[in-house]
């Protein structure tokens, strides 16, 4: 809700709106024991709008574009057995008023999903998977960064053990990683950062940093 502590009443309303047909395309190919299937899928909405203020009449702009994309690989008897997939999510919004230049802020998500399970020779079962997540949000006028913020959180695990045994020799092992990062610009040189990364091996955590 708009809210303006000048005026009694905020009018404003609707100057267009435009939303795509939502794109979803896959095929599968076979090239061999290996098969493929990739799926991708798209989607974007843009509206403009209006709001007749005690400061003058703000324009406003929003316009968001969904993307997603994956590749689904496996060999014989799904061994090995892959899955890529992703995702991104583009926000932006521009706003015009009467007395000052037009502001932009954009909010760039991401996401990834990596994962692969595969049997060697040996009866050795290994799984992996790599997960990661991103924003950048920025705020831009008259082609000057005003503040941005970078975040982003990535684990990765693989994991693996001997089948076809008692568990005494399953000599199972796995180990992981995680790293968060956060990076702040407020467009004047000043700024602050975080980041941390902590590996475990077999449950126990073998090393913890922090930078910046």
């Amino acid at each position: 809700m708009w809210q303006d502590h000048d005026s009694d009443v905020v009018a404003g309303g609707l100057l267009s709106s435009n939303t795509t047909q939502l794109r979803n395309t896959w095929s599968v190919t076979a090239n061999g024991d290996e098969t493929q299937v990739l799926a991708e899928a798209g989607h974007q909405h843009t509206a403009t709008g209006w709001l007749e203020t005690s400061e003058g009449r703000v324009l406003t702009t929003v316009d968001r574009v969904l993307t997603y994309s994956s590749t689904h690989a496996f060999g014989a008897a799904e061994n090995p057995d892959a899955l890529g997939s992703n995702w991104r999510d583009v926000e932006t919004r521009t706003v015009l008023a009467d007395s000052a230049e037009a502001e932009e802020r954009k909010n760039d998500r991401r996401y990834q999903v990596d994962g692969q399970i595969s049997l060697d020779e040996d009866d050795r079962l290994t799984t992996s998977i790599v997960l990661h997540d991103s924003l950048i949000s920025e705020v831009t006028s008259a082609q000057r960064v005003l503040s941005r913020v970078h975040v982003s959180h990535g684990y990765m695990g693989k994991a693996s053990w001997t089948i076809n045994v008692p568990r005494e020799e399953r000599n199972a092992t796995g180990t992981s990683s995680v790293r968060f990062q956060v990076r702040w610009d407020a467009g004047n040189g000043n700024g602050a950062c975080f980041d941390r990364h902590i590996r475990s091996r077999n449950g126990y955590v073998v090393s913890d940093r922090q930078r910046c």
